[in-house]
């Protein structure tokens, strides 16, 4: 007797993920130029960063075409460019750089924020470009290690900023995945999730410590969550966070709002923008009640940001790293006895000066075809220079810098 037996399998939900091999291949390829280019165009931290980078994205490039024809995950070759783009260049760069300005500021201000329940110098205090705050309250959490006494590694800034940064894109990522318990999904959450991360896109601004990744991160956790009617508010949250975080997330408001009022109704936008408006300023008053309304709030005027932020200091700064051209008296911290148009004028032609200089100077990469290709340029803009010192009254080249303008 031939006994038959009905089986009712329920198949897990297979997807095709939206990274191919091919993509994923042409896209480390690309990322790979990019580290290369950017390594001989720039330097200091960007360097540093191109240098690590341009050799993880390579050897991922090489491992994914060695195997594109072999059954091996592709989330390993990534992990390789995770490790040399990423967490490689975050380790050297904490602890054998001297830490970037935004770093600086962020460790600062959570200082501030400890002792003084405001992350902000009051404007007396603005004696230069680095001591301006330009980030809203919440941004100064990533220094509060430091600040509470942490040391090494753990103390900086951008280990936290990266921390934060992997775990929201995750988090965006699983929220925006078809299904929560399948495997399909979740490899292709993780997947997604380090390929991001690895990019430049994330991986560069992290490991120099520019501050927008935690904010972009917390944009595709909104966009991921608005995706559901039924997690409007929760969107809201998100995008007030960020928005207490950084002043440029505040533009997406109006975005996201308009996207709503299109798919939903009028009604559930003006909800969301309400509830954003109000988790952004309830996160920043909490965190800091002494100047709930952000680094301008106690100087209204912005005279002191706008000193702080002179061309004469910025350009000072930026004299440390090019080359040795005068630096004219009007254009220094003490001098500025000429209208703030005319300094702003021979600021700006001085400037350029100083960087062609730079770039035609003799170890600056490609600066022998800069020499044939710009000469005329490069000429006629330290003439340009040279005139506008003289219509300057009373601006003279320092004593450090006469001996340049001798020898040019």
């Amino acid at each position: 007797m031939e006994q038959t037996q009905e089986v009712n399998h329920h198949p897990a939900p297979v997807h095709q993920h939206w990274l191919s091999q091919n993509r994923l291949l042409a896209a480390n390829g690309a990322f790979a130029v990019y580290a290369i280019a950017l390594a001989l165009d720039t330097g200091h931290a960007d360097r540093t960063w191109a240098i690590w980078a341009a050799v993880a994205y390579g050897v991922t490039t090489a491992i994914l075409w060695l195997t594109r024809r072999r059954n091996i995950p592709v989330v390993l070759p990534l992990l390789v460019s995770l490790a040399g783009a990423l967490a490689a260049p975050v380790t050297w760069l904490v602890t054998r750089v001297t830490p970037t300005p935004e770093v600086q500021v962020i460790s600062r201000s959570a200082v501030l924020l400890l002792q003084h329940g405001s992350p902000y110098l009051p404007p007396g205090q603005l004696a230069s470009w680095l001591s301006y705050n330009p980030y809203l309250p919440v941004m100064a959490v990533f220094g509060l290690p430091k600040a509470l006494g942490a040391s090494g590694l753990l103390a900086d800034p951008r280990v936290w900023l990266t921390a934060v940064s992997i775990v929201l894109i995750w988090t965006a990522f699983a929220v925006a995945a078809p299904h929560r318990h399948c495997d399909s999904c979740r490899q292709s959450v993780l997947l997604s999730t380090v390929f991001i991360v690895a990019s430049p896109v994330i991986a560069f601004p992290l490991a120099v410590g520019i501050t927008d990744p935690p904010v972009i991160a917390l944009m595709f956790l909104t966009l991921a969550l608005i995706a559901r009617p039924s997690n409007v508010l929760r969107a809201a949250a998100a995008l007030g966070v960020a928005c207490a975080m950084k002043a440029t997330a505040w533009p997406a408001v109006p975005v996201f709002t308009a996207m709503l009022a299109a798919r939903d109704t009028a009604k559930t936008a003006l909800r969301f923008i309400g509830a954003t408006i109000v988790v952004g300023l309830a996160v920043s008053a909490a965190l800091a009640p002494s100047a709930p309304a952000g680094p301008l709030a106690r100087n209204p005027r912005g005279d002191a940001v706008r000193r702080a932020l002179s061309p004469a200091d910025l350009i000072l700064r930026r004299g440390q790293h090019i080359g040795e051209l005068p630096v004219p008296e009007c254009l220094h911290p003490g001098g500025r006895q000429q209208p703030p148009a005319a300094r702003h004028g021979v600021a700006a032609r001085w400037c350029a000066a100083r960087r062609r200089e730079q770039r035609l100077q003799p170890g600056w990469p490609g600066a022998a075809r800069r020499h044939r290709r710009h000469g005329q340029l490069r000429a006629g803009g330290l003439e340009d220079w040279r005139t506008s010192r003289q219509r300057c009254a009373g601006c003279r080249p320092t004593s450090a810098g006469s001996a340049a303008t001798g020898a040019m």
